[in-house]
């Protein structure tokens, strides 16, 4: 039996135990692969509930070479590689010049998720210091910064509880 006081832990884990999906764990910049942990107990690889929802919902097909089918398990949608859009993400994206003062400024349509925010974005340029993309609330209470700075990317985030 897994016993946390054999590693010494602070906190012991307590009240019910997770059951579902994760993927995609990352710590201070480093990529885990759940699939080879080096202690595991009634876990496998893959996701069954999620690849059972995308093959009920025929995605698994339709996401083409330039996506996969993801959850969540009651709308499976099509997650695109890098450079790829559309609800089949077989759309390639086109990149934009941005010369100085200038900016794009979107107003969504949808209520954006609350407690996650993806950002995937590929950038070249010779300036030392700009800023390249800007979220923020209605209100500019809670915002997110990504800007090149001394020639590194920085993120500044002001997030209210």
């Amino acid at each position: 039996m897994f016993d946390p006081l054999h590693y010494k832990w602070n906190h012991t884990p307590l009240g019910k135990p997770f059951d579902g999906c994760i993927r995609n764990i990352v710590h201070n910049s480093k990529l885990y692969d759940l699939a080879d942990p080096g202690l595991f107990r009634y876990s496998k690889p893959g996701c069954v509930p999620v690849e059972d929802a995308c093959a009920q919902s025929l995605l698994n097909n339709k996401c083409g070479e330039h996506g996969q089918c993801v959850g969540p398990l009651r709308s499976p949608t099509c997650e695109c590689n890098p450079g790829w859009t559309g609800q089949d993400c077989s759309h390639e994206t086109m990149p934009s010049t941005f010369e100085p003062q200038s900016y794009v400024k979107y107003a969504l349509s949808f209520e954006p998720d609350r407690f996650t925010t993806e950002v995937q974005l590929r950038f070249r340029t010779r300036e030392e210091h700009g800023e390249l993309f800007r979220v923020s609330d209605q209100h500019n209470r809670e915002y997110g910064i990504l800007e090149v700075s001394s020639k590194n990317v920085l993120l500044f985030k002001n997030m209210m509880t």
